[in-house]
């Protein structure tokens, strides 16, 4: 199962390190209506602490929240900024960022972790998904 997971989070890493502009562009239309999203953004070069928030992001979905993934309740998208600068801009993010959008509100609540994120991520990557969960969390249930 572990192996499973494991290929998962490769699999979605390596997909979204060379997903397009049309892609990107149909993920933010087919994710309108999630109570849930999770947007990383990222540049063409990262680095350690970059990666690793990326990939303890989607560990943490993945192990959590599997069946509101496979259900739309919640969605993750991975989004380079220069292949989606409309995007990038509505959420005001330049560089490397992680933002939860609870989209069940009325008018979208947004959650800038990017601070958060880069502080644990990488030093103290168990504390940091269980943050990250609990705060998912607390969107889904309001």
């Amino acid at each position: 199962m572990k192996t499973i997971l494991t290929s998962i989070v490769i699999g979605l890493c390596l997909m979204s390190c060379h997903s397009d502009k049309t892609q990107n562009d149909s993920q933010a239309t087919s994710v309108a209506d999630s109570a849930v999203e999770v947007i990383y953004f990222h540049t063409d070069q990262r680095c350690a602490t970059c990666v690793a928030i990326e990939s303890n992001t989607i560990d943490a979905l993945q192990s959590t929240f599997a069946d509101k993934l496979a259900n739309g309740d919640i969605a993750f998208n991975a989004v380079n900024i220069a292949d989606n600068e409309q995007l990038a801009d509505k959420y005001k993010v330049t560089w490397s960022s992680l933002i939860l959008i609870d989209h069940d509100k009325q008018g979208d609540e947004i959650d800038n972790l990017t601070t958060f994120a880069f502080a644990n991520a990488r030093k103290n990557p168990e504390e940091f998904k269980r943050q990250l969960t609990d705060k998912i969390q607390a969107m889904l249930n309001d």
